[in-house]
């Protein structure tokens, strides 16, 4: 009971804590090994700023995660939300940017819906 009541602080402060040097363990750890509810809670938190995330030192790892662990449809979630960020956080402008790149490497596995499009769009 009191370990839901700390993931569902956890959730709540999901976006300040993906930018902390340690918080982002947090995140990372409830994507990976939380129930599967909580994760998609934490991406509801996430994306909208997800292309901004995607671009910070720590806050990349959490959404390199997520890539990794979401089920499909948060992962076309993600994907779509990259794909509506407008400038200076573009699509493009994530895929150039130091730490987006690894986002945008770990794109290159997705089997999910609407992976490709993003890659055909980097590549125009």
């Amino acid at each position: 009971k009191e370990m839901g009541r700390l993931n569902d602080s956890f959730v709540e402060l999901a976006e300040p804590l993906c930018r902390h040097p340690y918080g982002n363990f947090v995140v990372q750890h409830l994507l990976e090994h939380g129930e599967s509810h909580r994760g998609t809670q934490v991406l509801q938190r996430l994306l909208p700023t997800i292309a901004q995330l995607a671009t910070h030192r720590t806050a990349s790892h959490v959404v390199q995660k997520a890539l990794t662990y979401a089920p499909d449809e948060d992962k076309r979630r993600i994907v779509a939300g990259l794909l509506r960020a407008a400038a200076p956080h573009s699509l493009v402008e994530v895929a150039a940017s130091r730490y987006g790149s690894y986002v945008i490497e770990d794109l290159h596995g997705l089997r999910c819906g609407g992976a490709q499009a993003l890659l055909d769009v980097i590549r125009r």
